[in-house]
């Protein structure tokens, strides 16, 4: 990496035959809870890391939290959002959280100006905090609504922020009356069915619950807000949204419509006023990305959404770079669905490093994988060679969470459920937002027969996980527990 604020990688850096979005001129801004990747103007990009950090401070003194994240962030933010669209093949949204076991990345392409920009990042961020610091399975209306509400914070001092302000004209036609029905947007418990239903009008929806349920009155006249975590609360135990609002409310979501009527009428919606330590440090540092190094953090990041662009800008940094062992290791990772010429780029990396962690994960993830696929009764051997390689990993690393990770799924697959726990609740700790860590420490549980936790853990992953396939794993384990599940 070359030390610069400002420089034309076209002069002074290697060249490829093909232009991409990785010959843009890409900067690398650090905080302390962030790691931003961006091709924004250089000022810009200072802006919205400063901005981050702000609200980073904000949302923890409002979560009324104080634990510090592991690890800063890594942030990718686009100039232009036809080159996020393009990169990753979605028209419908401007940003996205996606979680790894490794770290979180926050992925954002808006084009229409700073506040913008700041809101979709504040919006996406906010989904980051409410899953690793929440112990709760939250209802989506909750999320997506208590993320719009915070998104549109904004900072009149550097320690003080004003929150929930309007998205949209407080009118009570254009938010009520649109489609999804408020009555559909509770019936949607942890994902939404976007066939079903025009984004913007789930969004603004959501928003007007919440800012109702923090600001509004119930049908005695009194505060919603204090009682809004034992709301939360039910609804993680079961109890259906509808149900929870009118315990909470006094009314029915039919009979809701008329109380949120009369509060959006208002000429001026209620605000809060936060106040929060801006922190000891608000260093920066600014590194500007040579044309390798840009591709080499933008496959970091497209991987798992794009991993054929990915591979392409992992080749070019191989061709320049041919023994560099992380390059090959994420090279493999991008060769989905190519196991022979992954494994042989794997084995490749860990001969030129024995003791390097990522080359021993990934080699054991490719061993984990095919036991897995294959009779597993055939793979005893296998079973254990993945182990010390998740082992050697540890060894150098030892908060390498997919290493934990890897070392509890053998376990649990070789009939160790104890042995399985004590790996996977370092995994969980790190990384306790993991659909699929959460889905084997639930299973370590129940094969050990603490059915409590096996449940608490199994339904995170049948809520958070993306794929059918693993909350349909996670639903035939719940069907085998004794004790009644929230779904």
């Amino acid at each position: 990496m070359r030390r610069c604020y400002c420089c034309a990688l076209t002069a002074c850096l290697p060249c490829f035959a093909s232009a991409s979005i990785a010959d843009h001129q890409w900067c690398r801004i650090t905080t302390p809870h962030f790691d931003l990747v961006t091709d924004l103007e250089p000022n810009n990009g200072i802006e919205l890391a400063k901005a981050l950090e702000d609200f980073h401070r904000m949302a923890l003194q409002l979560l009324n939290t104080d634990r510090e994240q592991v690890r800063p962030l890594r942030v990718l933010a686009f100039n232009n959002k036809d080159d996020f669209r393009e990169t990753f093949g979605n028209n419908r949204i401007a940003g996205f959280m996606k979680p790894s076991f490794q770290e979180h990345f926050l992925v954002f392409g808006p084009d229409e100006g700073a506040r913008r920009r700041f809101q979709v990042a504040f919006h996406e961020y906010t989904h980051y905090l409410l899953r690793r610091y929440s112990s709760l399975n939250l209802p989506i209306w909750f999320e997506e609504g208590f993320a719009v509400y915070l998104s549109t914070a904004q900072f009149v001092s550097p320690t003080r922020a004003v929150v929930g302000q309007p998205v949209v004209r407080p009118s009570s036609r254009r938010i009520l009356n649109r489609r999804p029905r408020v009555s559909q947007i509770l019936d949607e418990r942890y994902t939404v069915d976007w066939s079903r239903h025009v984004l913007p009008g789930v969004y603004e929806k959501a928003w007007a619950l919440v800012h109702f349920l923090y600001h509004g009155e119930n049908a005695q006249k009194e505060a919603i807000e204090s009682r809004i975590d034992d709301m939360l609360a039910s609804i993680d135990r079961g109890m259906s949204s509808s149900q929870a609002i009118s315990e909470l409310t006094g009314y029915n979501s039919d009979e809701l419509i008329v109380p949120l009527r009369s509060y959006f009428q208002r000429d001026v919606l209620p605000t809060r006023t936060v106040d929060f330590e801006r922190g000891s440090s608000q260093s920066l540092g600014v590194d500007c990305l040579d044309s390798l190094e840009a591709r080499l953090n933008l496959a970091r990041v497209v991987m798992t959404q794009n991993p054929l662009l990915a591979g392409r800008f992992l080749e070019d940094v191989l061709e320049v770079r041919p023994n560099d062992v992380s390059t090959l290791v994420s090279y493999s990772q991008a060769l989905r669905g190519l196991r022979g010429k992954a494994y042989s780029v794997a084995q490749r990396a860990l001969g030129l490093d024995p003791s390097d962690p990522g080359a021993n994960v990934r080699m054991a993830e490719l061993i984990v994988s095919r036991c897995m696929e294959d009779i597993a009764a055939l793979c005893k051997r296998n079973w254990g060679d993945a182990a010390e390689l998740y082992r050697t990993a540890l060894k150098s690393d030892p908060r390498r969470v997919d290493a934990a990770f890897g070392l509890g799924v053998v376990y649990v697959h070789t009939g160790k459920p104890g042995d399985a726990i004590n790996y996977l609740l370092v995994a969980h700790r790190l990384a306790p937002w993991a659909p699929r860590i959460n889905y084997y420490l639930g299973e370590a549980y129940r094969l050990s027969g603490n059915e409590v936790l096996a449940k608490l853990h199994l339904e995170k992953t049948y809520h958070w996980d993306a794929s059918e396939d693993w909350r349909k794993r996670a639903r035939i384990s719940l069907s085998l527990l004794s004790i009644p599940i929230s779904y």
